[in-house]
């Protein structure tokens, strides 16, 4: 019996290389972005990659990924 494609399961795309990025922001908008991230229980690069994505940066659909958070 064939899968639909809805119903195949996906290749892993394998997410980017990553480097870090270091910035300094007001310490009101760290604690905004940390408490959206809370509240939608994501991380906060997925917040700021998410972020960087609507306002038109190039991101892969790979590495949007919601929880990258260890033991979860």
């Amino acid at each position: 019996r064939k899968l639909s494609d809805a119903r195949k399961p996906s290749r892993a795309v394998a997410a980017a290389p990553t480097r870090r990025l270091t910035v300094d922001v007001p310490d009101y908008l760290l604690k905004d972005i940390k408490d959206r991230s809370t509240s939608k229980d994501v991380t906060v690069k997925y917040t700021v990659v998410t972020a960087f994505h609507k306002a038109g940066f190039h991101v892969a659909a790979a590495d949007l990924v919601e929880d990258g958070r260890r033991g979860k």
